[in-house]
C-alpha cells in the first residue's frame, strides 16, 4: 500500500534554543512517505545555522524580511504537497507514533477532516502529565466539536488536517494572531468532522521564553483573544445550533482569564521574599501589624496559595452528544 504523503510544516522565528529538539522529532516520525518544511520568518538570533544542519532532511525557505508567525504558517501550508498536514511550532516535539495513530482514522473516514491526539506539557523544562480533553476517543460531528472551541478558544492537542480542508477554509486568518490556531480549527470544524484520539502524540512547551507566554504578559492580549471569539462568532452565525451558544462561551473565556492568565502572574511573584520583607518590618515596628497596607499585604499572602492551585485541569471532559467512540 503507498502511504499518503505527510507534510510537516514547521514555521520558526528566534527560536534557537529549540528548533533543533522540533526538527529532530519530526525527523524521527514513523511515516515513511513524509516532507518536512521549514520556514524561517526572518531569524536574528542562530536559529538559522541550526536548521541548517538539517539540510538533507528538510525543506528551507527564507523569508526576505519578517511577516509575521500567520503569513509564514500560511506559506508553510501552502507549499506543502501532502494530503495531510501537522502545523508544528518550533519550540514543540513531536512523538513518533503521531501519524501511525491518527492518519489510519482520517483515511477509513472520509467526512473527517481534521484529528487530534494528546500533548504532554514542558513546564520551564520540566514535563508535566497533561489530563486528557476527552474521556474517550471518538469521532465527534463537526458542529459539535465547533461549539467547544467557542468555550474553550482552542484545543490542548495536537492535530492533523487534511490539505483541502485547509483550502477551502482560506489558511489562518492574517489579522488574529492570538489563537490563530483554534480559529483555524473552529473554520475546519464547521465544514467537516473531527476524530479525537485519547494517545499522547506531541510535546509543548510551556516556559518564560514561549511567544505565546510572552504574548500574554500584556494586558492587551485579552483583547486580541476576545477579537478572536468574536470571528468564531461571526463565523458561527451561518449556524443557527450555535447561536444559544455565543454569550456563554463569553462569560466561559472570561473564567478562562481569571483562573489561568491573572493566576499566573500570581505565580511569578515571589512570595518568600515578600513575607520576608514583613517579617523583618513587624521587627523595627509591631504596631505595622494594625497598617492598612500590611493588612492587606499579609492577607493577599495567606490567600495567594489558594489562587495558585490547580493551574492545570485535572479532570476529563465527557465527549460532546452525538460522537461515536472509537
Amino acid at each position: 500500500m503507498n502511504l499518503p504523503l505527510l507534510s510537516i510544516c514547521i514555521p520558526n522565528f528566534n527560536n534557537e534554543k529549540y528548533v533543533s529538539d522540533c526538527i529532530e522529532s519530526a525527523k524521527n516520525v514513523k511515516w515513511k512517505n513524509k516532507e518536512i518544511i521549514v520556514v524561517d520568518d526572518y531569524s536574528t538570533d542562530k536559529s538559522l545555522i541550526k536548521i541548517k544542519k538539517y539540510k538533507k532532511h528538510i525543506r528551507l525557505i527564507k523569508n526576505k524580511k519578517n511577516i509575521g508567525q500567520i503569513r509564514t504558517t500560511n506559506l508553510a501550508v501552502n507549499s506543502s504537497k501532502g494530503k495531510f498536514v501537522i502545523i508544528l511550532h518550533s519550540d514543540d516535539v513531536l512523538r513518533p507514533n503521531i501519524a501511525n495513530l491518527l492518519i489510519p482514522h482520517l483515511i477509513k473516514n472520509n467526512k473527517c477532516g481534521l484529528a487530534a491526539g494528546e500533548r504532554d506539557l514542558i513546564v520551564n523544562d520540566k514535563k508535566h502529565n497533561n489530563y486528557f480533553f476527552y474521556k474517550n476517543s471518538a469521532i465527534i460531528k463537526g458542529i459539535e466539536q465547533a461549539r467547544v472551541f467557542l468555550f474553550t478558544s482552542f484545543l490542548p492537542c495536537q492535530v492533523i488536517f487534511k490539505r483541502e480542508i485547509f483550502k477551502m477554509v482560506k489558511g489562518l486568518d492574517r489579522n488574529y494572531e492570538i489563537n490563530a490556531d483554534g480559529l483555524l480549527f473552529f473554520k475546519m470544524c464547521l465544514n467537516t468532522d473531527f476524530i479525537y484520539i485519547k494517545k499522547k502524540v506531541c510535546l509543548y512547551r510551556f516556559s518564560a521564553d514561549n511567544t505565546t507566554s510572552k504574548v500574554n504578559q500584556n494586558a492587551n492580549h485579552i483583547d486580541k483573544v476576545n477579537r478572536t471569539l468574536n470571528k468564531m462568532i461571526k463565523y458561527g452565525k451561518k449556524f443557527r445550533y450555535l447561536a444559544p451558544y455565543f454569550k456563554k462561551a463569553k462569560r466561559n473565556i472570561a473564567k478562562i482569564f481569571l483562573k489561568q492568565y491573572i493566576r499566573d502572574h500570581f505565580n511569578s511573584l515571589n512570595n518568600e521574599l515578600i513575607k520576608s520583607f514583613l517579617i523583618k518590618i513587624k521587627k523595627i515596628d509591631r504596631r505595622i501589624l494594625i497598617n492598612k497596607d500590611y493588612k492587606i499585604i499579609n492577607n493577599i499572602l495567606e490567600n495567594i496559595e489558594i489562587i495558585k492551585k490547580n493551574r492545570f485541569r485535572k479532570f476529563s471532559y465527557g465527549l460532546p452528544r452525538g460522537s461515536v467512540k472509537i
